[in-house]
């Protein structure tokens, strides 16, 4: 995000293929490839590559924000903590893990419109307070 909280990128969508040389992989596919991670190196460890993602994703921020970093390189660890998330999600219950996620956006959207209320009524206050001292 720049100085004026827009994304530094808002004409990407979500989804769109970065590498255009890589095939877009199906949700079968995808759907696959978490499962045999989780079966192939096992839930602690894929637990404890969540926490070093996370952590690399932390450094990265920091990085950017001190100047020294790329958004490529975030973007980079952000893919990698999604990737392990979905695995987490795999783990402990996908379905649960949509419903919360769900619960928690539609939360979201209803405190961004009460917030948008709570600044509309602050700016027709502070156009009321400005007229009156005239």
């Amino acid at each position: 995000m720049d100085k004026n909280n827009q994304t530094l990128d808002p004409a990407t969508p979500y989804g769109k293929q970065i590498c255009a040389e890589l095939p877009k992989m199906t949700d079968i596919e995808f759907d696959e490839i978490i499962q045999l991670a989780i079966q192939t190196y096992g839930k602690e460890v894929q637990t404890l590559m969540l926490f070093e993602e996370m952590a690399e994703l932390q450094d990265a921020l920091c990085k950017l924000a001190r100047g020294r970093g790329t958004v490529g390189d975030v973007c980079e660890e952000i893919a990698d903590v999604m990737i392990m998330c979905f695995q987490m999600a795999q783990i402990y219950g996908p379905k649960q893990v949509e419903q919360m996620a769900n619960y928690k956006m539609n939360r979201l959207k209803e405190r961004l419109k009460s917030a948008e209320k709570m600044n509309q009524i602050s700016e027709e206050s502070a156009i009321c307070h400005s007229i009156s001292r005239k």
